[in-house]
């Protein structure tokens, strides 16, 4: 069994701002979520990691780029691991979306197994293919190995729906702050046990 350390990257002023759906968007840290990225660091150093992989989103990588360097292992990106694709409704806030697209949004808040995030994104059906094709290569690749993965929220959550044999639209009762870790122990067989939900590194103070 390899065991992944599931991560959501650090704070952004899209999360701040009423939480805007970012998605694909390309947004950087806020400061807060530089000092989360700080944190996670410390608190991973002591996990003996052998790799350290991410999402190829800014916000992903920037947050890995403090485990490697506290670790001194490289970032390799991965894009399957990263955040869903919201299609419409990026940049939006739920109460835009709701107004603007409000068939789509039934859609998705009813059955997200197979609509469309945003009309034109993704289904919480093709993330979890996506995200557990990842998972089970990255246990090929890794095995016996202990591995950080820096992903995003909503990604992260519909997989471990499907790893909890929850309904995926059930994913929005699993909440999962930024730089909250989900700890899982799993095989290229597929396998997949859950060891930790939204563990919170403590800060450290300013960087």
């Amino acid at each position: 069994m390899t065991r992944l350390y599931l991560i959501r990257h650090g704070e952004t002023e899209w999360n701040r701002a009423n939480n805007r759906f970012c998605g694909r968007s390309d947004v950087e840290l806020s400061e807060e979520g530089k000092r989360q990225g700080e944190a996670l660091a410390c608190w991973l150093e002591t996990k003996n990691l052998d790799a350290v992989y991410a999402s190829p989103l800014k916000r992903a990588v920037d947050t890995a780029a403090f485990v490697a360097r506290k670790t001194g292992l490289e970032i390799r990106r991965e894009s399957g691991f990263s955040e869903i694709d919201f299609g419409m409704w990026e940049g939006l806030v739920q109460s835009q979306i709701e107004h603007n697209y409000p068939e789509d949004w039934r859609k998705w808040f009813v059955r997200p197994d197979d609509a469309r995030a945003g009309g034109t994104g993704e289904t919480a059906s093709q993330v979890v293919r996506r995200y557990g094709a990842c998972v089970r290569e990255l246990c090929v690749r890794h095995p016996h190995a202990n591995v950080a993965v820096v992903s995003h929220s909503t990604a992260i959550r519909i997989f471990l729906a499907s790893v909890l044999n929850m309904p995926l639209r059930a994913y929005r009762t699993l909440v999962l702050h930024n730089t909250g870790v989900c700890a899982v122990e799993a095989s290229a067989e597929g396998t997949c046990k859950l060891l930790l939900f939204n563990g919170k590194p403590e800060p450290v103070g300013t960087i």
